[in-house]
């Protein structure tokens, strides 16, 4: 099942417009409200949706509904105190990515860590604790099964497969049964 995120609401300083575009390279533009700064070194977030809204994140509502559960990555500016900003339960990664204004020079690059937190599928909201820049960005929640134990008659062999079609083999211990 495919991410869709759908009733974006970014608030922020400007109440610029919002859009939404999937990642698939190393960089992204920023904001809505800016001309050439971008994101980069974005390897981890490859596939992610990004929000791009506002330069100047507010304090007021960030929410969107979701079809699947996600796990929402915030990139926090790194030049502040971004801890004290970052949203309430979204844990720091230990992660970062890059922030270029695009226009060159001393201070114009920086660094902004990355805090994560998971949600169910269904509305998702959650507010910066104070003014900063920061980017949205939304990935499918990673599933991860371990030490799985299943009981039958047979004691089969036990497998676990990522569910890509229509279609998918029933047992270990059975020949074409789908």
């Amino acid at each position: 099942l495919a991410l869709v995120i759908s009733d974006v609401v970014s608030s922020g300083g400007a109440n610029a417009a919002v859009e939404v575009e999937e990642i698939a390279g190393e960089t992204v533009k920023y904001a809505t409200n800016r001309g050439a700064y971008v994101l980069n070194h974005l390897g981890s977030l490859q596939s992610s949706k990004f929000i791009r809204g506002d330069n100047d994140k507010g304090t007021g509502d960030q929410s969107f509904k979701v079809n699947v559960p996600v796990t929402v990555v915030v990139a926090m500016d790194g030049r502040g105190d971004h801890a004290a900003r970052a949203p309430e339960g979204f844990a720091a990664t230990g992660e970062s990515i890059g922030f270029d204004h695009g226009s060159g020079g001393t201070g114009r690059y920086f660094l902004m860590p990355l805090y994560a937190k998971d949600f169910d599928a269904g509305l998702v909201k959650f507010q910066f604790r104070g003014g900063v820049n920061a980017g949205i960005f939304v990935m499918k929640r990673t599933l991860v099964l371990s030490d799985v134990v299943s009981s039958g008659g047979a004691n089969a062999a036990v497998e676990v497969e990522e569910i890509a079609g229509e279609t998918v083999k029933y047992a270990t211990n059975r020949g074409a049964y789908v």
